[in-house]
């Protein structure tokens, strides 16, 4: 009998955390009346995990391994796809877990809905304890179905990664394009799961919310507190092939929600900049500038009305300062923040 669920588990020098995530899910095999499957894909570790990946699969049928050259996890995620076989597919990274029951809720709630792709919650784990990241996000009751309207809408513009964040959806296996060539992105670091959640909503045809918190997200030295100079980049290349798949590009309505997005992202890669305290005013400056003299983003500030726009506050009042050249003050604040 094949597997209902294959759990596609990138590998990456985590020794540390790998046992207890691995754990995480095949402690929930009791919870499903149905076969599934873990697929670990050491992505050319250095450490123990590959040993740790190989030890599972000796001991349990339901793992499987692959070794690879490192390629990023982004694409050792791909490897994973192409591999699983199972009806729906979870994306889990190799320092974090499911919730318990997590695979009973998903498993119930599959066979209620139907649905191609259904979001859930994801919680946060740090030194201090485990949190809610987001909460009823479409609805305060359990779940609804939602319209692909809405989705595509959450994608832009959410203050939440619920549409966008790999972690926080299980899909059905056909929404994924598993030939799809990813190589001209080379090794991402930032905005993978901003593409793959393009490829999959385009494919979908029903989608569902479970306002349940299923996943946990074990915080690190992530994006948040790392300065990436390429993150405005990286996105804008993200978004704009975004926009040319499927219902993104056949859709006039969605041409301003992108820019929308675009401004977004310029501003986020300028406030995640406050982590290099050192930066002089010349460098920060000279990073600014890279971002406001890019043409798109230029065309994205003489377009986008920002009284009407879904921006935050702070990255309106941003984009005013950026309209008039006012580097020195963002600069200051950037310092003390």
């Amino acid at each position: 009998m094949n597997p209902f669920f294959s759990i596609v588990i990138p590998v990456y020098n985590v020794e540390k955390y790998l046992n207890e995530c691995i754990q995480s899910v095949l402690s929930q095999r009791h919870t499903v009346p149905v076969p599934i499957e873990i697929i670990l894909v050491d992505d050319g570790s250095t450490d123990k995990s590959g040993k740790i990946c190989d030890e599972y699969e000796q001991d349990c049928e339901a793992v499987k391994v692959i070794h690879q050259v490192n390629q990023g996890s982004f694409q050792a995620r791909r490897t994973g796809l192409k591999k699983a076989v199972g009806n729906y597919i979870l994306c889990l990274d190799s320092d974090d877990l499911l919730s318990e029951y997590a695979l009973q809720s998903l498993y119930e709630t599959i066979v209620t809905s139907q649905a191609d792709i259904i979001f859930y919650n994801i919680l946060l784990m740090d030194e201090s304890g485990i949190r809610p990241y987001y909460s009823d996000v479409f609805t305060k009751n359990i779940g609804r179905p939602l319209k692909k309207e809405e989705v595509f809408n959450a994608y832009f513009f959410t203050e939440v990664p619920v549409i966008t964040s790999t972690a926080g959806k299980i899909i059905r296996k056909e929404c994924f394009d598993i030939d799809k060539d990813y190589s001209a992105y080379g090794k991402l670091s930032t905005g993978d799961d901003t593409l793959q959640s393009a490829e999959v909503i385009t494919r979908a045809h029903t989608f569902y919310y479970l306002n349940k918190n299923l996943y946990i997200y074990r915080r690190g030295s992530g994006m948040t507190s790392k300065f990436d100079p390429a993150y405005y980049s990286t996105f804008k290349k993200i978004l704009t092939n975004a926009m040319a798949i499927g219902d993104f590009a056949e859709n006039p309505n969605f041409r301003k929600k992108y820019l929308e997005k675009l401004l977004y992202t310029g501003c986020r890669a300028i406030t995640q900049s406050k982590p290099a305290k050192n930066m002089s005013y010349r460098e920060r400056k000279a990073f600014i500038a890279s971002i406001t003299k890019d043409p798109t983003f230029i065309k994205a500030m003489e377009e986008c009305d920002l009284n009407s726009s879904n921006l935050k506050r702070k990255y309106k009042w941003m984009l005013m300062l950026l309209k008039i050249h006012a580097y020195f003050p963002l600069h200051v604040a950037l310092k003390l923040m």
